[in-house]
């Protein structure tokens, strides 16, 4: 069974118009709730994303921003693994809020079919549906990066994420 499976419940549940999930083993940042629901109230994004702080062995060492702007994200962009996605222009799932607005637009559920990329493929047809992307200058999601995360096996993540493109 997928973890997407478990995700679809949780959402299904949901009663919020800001949505976001937290993985087993990672952490949301000091203050992100308000930061994101601020920028939510402020301009009414569909989707909110902040800095990503990635850590392992209780030590800070990527800091990521994505560089993603309303212009960019598109599925044609988001499709270009190698120029956009591999090189850290969107972002890491942990610091990534989204409207229920647009999740309702963009088919309601992630897709169980997909075990490494079902919130690249989210974040697909989210484009494809019109979402409004902002980001924030705040770090939203703390990622622990270990060697037993699915997506250290980056071969069968980027397999997955063609598969994922064909579906949008």
């Amino acid at each position: 069974l997928f973890r997407s499976d478990a995700l679809n419940k949780g959402l299904r549940l949901a009663t919020g118009e800001i949505i976001l999930w937290v993985n087993s083993d990672d952490l949301l940042g000091p203050g992100a709730l308000f930061m994101i629901a601020l920028a939510w109230l402020e301009d009414g994004a569909d989707i909110i994303a902040g800095f990503c702080c990635e850590h392992s062995e209780r030590r800070f060492g990527l800091i990521n921003l994505p560089a993603a702007t309303q212009a960019t994200f598109n599925a044609e962009c988001l499709g270009d693994l190698f120029n956009y996605w591999l090189k850290g222009h969107y972002f890491y799932q942990p610091e990534v809020a989204f409207s229920r607005r647009i999740l309702e637009k963009a088919g309601g559920l992630l897709d169980e079919q997909l075990h490494y990329t079902m919130d690249y493929e989210f974040w697909l047809r989210c484009a494809a549906a019109g979402a409004r992307l902002t980001t924030v200058r705040w770090p939203i999601g703390l990622f622990r990066k270990h060697a037993q995360q699915k997506t250290a096996n980056t071969d069968r993540t980027v397999i997955e994420q063609e598969i994922g493109r064909a579906h949008v």
